[in-house]
């Protein structure tokens, strides 16, 4: 008679392969980006919430909100189309006193020519206390850019564990 462990290593495969293939409550959700074009220009966000989408972004008309609760970082990526020369990103917080806490407070700039090598452009901690509504927050650059790519990296906000929001971006 054969004696071997052929059994017992097939029903130890068996039960690893269903281990893996288990659904694990601790791992982050994952993220669904969305792309919206608005002219010539597209925009990628990291999440949205409900059909707060970044169509509004460049005009300022539509509030922008990532995901409830948000899983940082979030982004904004603006593709312009072609290059493009700033200096510096204006972001404009959404409208009512009790929206400022969603404003991004750790914030990452980069550029890329191509989509997929990035530059650190500039990194900023936004003094909460100061955001006001209706009035751009400047964050400018280490240098002038002339960059096709922008990724603005949101590494916290301002204190609102439910929503980080922008009404609006704007390169000068």
């Amino acid at each position: 008679m054969r004696s071997d462990n052929f059994g017992l290593t097939s029903a130890v495969l068996i039960l690893m392969t269903l281990g893996a293939c288990s659904d694990s409550s601790d791992q982050a959700p994952a993220k669904s980006s969305t792309t919206v074009k608005v002219g010539e220009v597209s925009i990628t966000v990291s999440s949205q919430h409900d059909t707060y989408g970044p169509e509004g972004l460049l005009s300022a008309d539509k509030t922008w909100h990532a995901k409830s609760p948000p899983h940082f970082p979030e982004y904004i990526m603006v593709d312009f189309g072609k290059k493009r020369k700033f200096g510096t990103l204006k972001m404009l917080p959404q409208e009512g006193i009790d929206n400022l806490a969603r404003f991004p407070k750790q914030v990452e700039v980069t550029t890329s020519d191509d989509g997929k090598s990035w530059v650190s452009a500039a990194s900023e901690n936004v003094t909460c206390n100061s955001i006001r509504n209706d009035t751009w927050y400047p964050i400018k650059l280490k240098s002038e850019a002339e960059t096709k790519y922008v990724k603005i990296s949101i590494l916290s906000n301002c204190g609102n564990p439910d929503l980080t929001t922008v009404r609006g971006i704007h390169f000068e």
